[in-house]
């Protein structure tokens, strides 16, 4: 089974369109897709019927109707519910086990303090999208370029290892929106990145894990 990994698609933030995404969920073959975490984005809009309004909800919806879909909780949407979108299950993560090989899928969130949901957290992110809505500058994609918060995404990442990983087994995690990779205690985890922006996505197949492009 072709599994296809979609990670912090932000459906909500005023810096998402996700035409992108729309084409590569028309044209990609997959038999399954997982949406791990910040599917929507509740810190910028909590109306559930205006979100499901936008154009890539409503691809995620139509390809509901005839494959598995996932929503995995991330910290943006952690009030996620299996009613929200039409033939669409929310879990707290998700696991693959193919080849005798095990692939675990997570947002990441859950080894920050508060689980990354503090109010400070969530007014940075209002003031940044606020800012580039004004001036046209993306602070948190400067931040992410600095080597302090490289620094702190490669321990977070050993953490998330640490939780919830077992020798031999590899993991697919979002939240950091960057792309990277870790070894630890002989467990592998691929960060994918933000399908949105950095354009970046998964495939599960066979119990290998590839990174693919937008």
């Amino acid at each position: 089974m072709r599994t296809l990994v979609l990670s912090d698609t932000h459906v909500g933030d005023p810096r998402v369109k996700g035409e992108k995404v729309i084409k590569l969920l028309k044209k990609r073959n997959f038999d399954r897709l997982i949406l791990n975490g910040d599917v929507l984005d509740f810190w910028f809009e909590d109306d559930i019927k205006v979100l499901t309004k936008h154009p890539l909800v409503q691809e995620l919806i139509s390809t509901a109707k005839d494959k598995e879909v996932v929503w995995v909780r991330g910290n943006h949407d952690h009030e996620a519910q299996s009613n929200m979108l039409p033939g669409i299950r929310v879990e707290e993560s998700f696991e693959i086990i193919e080849n005798n090989q095990r692939v675990f899928i997570v947002h990441g969130h859950r080894v920050y303090p508060f689980d990354n949901m503090a109010w400070y957290s969530r007014w940075g992110a209002k003031i940044n999208a606020w800012i580039w809505k004004v001036f046209g500058t993306d602070f948190q994609r400067k931040l992410q370029k600095t080597c302090c918060y490289q620094k702190s995404v490669k321990k977070r990442r050993g953490q998330i290892i640490d939780k919830y990983g077992k020798p031999g087994d590899k993991i697919v995690s979002g939240h950091t929106h960057l792309v990277g990779y870790h070894y630890k205690n002989k467990v592998e985890l691929l960060d994918i990145g933000s399908t949105v922006f950095t354009n970046t996505y998964a495939i599960v197949e066979n119990g290998s894990v590839a990174l693919g492009r937008v």
